[in-house]
């Protein structure tokens, strides 16, 4: 049964550095593509979790998954062809964010209106975390680095002269004189 006042879809969209924008959009044989290829099920809820944490984990499967939804909706459209290459090159860390976003949301869109709210949940707790993974990490990066540091910097200032004095220099010109 459908119901009248179904969900608006979200955008699904990202801009990649050329300013192209890409609209991501799943169906069913993206979903056979996807996991032929990346061994990752975005369209089973039960594992939905363990496939967007590898999405997030992996830049790679992320950027695979997204090539593979990119070139299916080429495909079905008379968008023009860009290859995969020239596709990458336009590619950079805040714009692979802003792509896994948009692939959530057209995850979002696949979905049937009542799951989605589970889909939210799921994805939201693994995404949540993914970001005290980092968090994580950061601090034990600055606690392993944080010693080496200190240490480098009193190597530095041993062997640093000794600063001049601005009273010894008051008299003295660019000459030496």
């Amino acid at each position: 049964m459908i119901e009248e006042n179904q969900p608006a879809e979200l955008p699904a969209t990202f801009e990649d550095l050329a300013g192209r924008a890409w609209p991501l959009r799943i169906d069913f044989v993206a979903l056979k593509l996807i996991r032929a290829q990346t061994r990752i099920d975005l369209g089973d809820l039960a594992t939905l979790g363990k496939a967007w944490a590898e999405i997030l984990y992996s830049d790679e499967k992320a950027l695979r998954v997204l090539w593979l939804v990119i070139s299916r909706g080429q495909e079905t459209t008379a968008s023009s062809s860009l290859g995969e290459d020239d596709w990458l090159a336009a590619m950079d860390g805040v714009v692979l964010e802003r792509a896994r976003d948009a692939l959530r949301e057209a995850v979002e869109n696949f979905t049937p209106p009542l799951k989605r709210p589970m889909l939210r949940r799921g994805m939201g707790a693994v995404h949540e975390v993914y970001r005290r993974m980092i968090q994580e990490a950061e601090q034990r990066v600055a606690e392993a680095t944080s010693p080496a540091i200190e240490k480098a910097l009193a190597q530095f200032r041993r062997g640093m002269p000794a600063p001049i004095a601005p009273e010894s220099s008051a008299g003295s010109t660019m000459s030496g004189r």
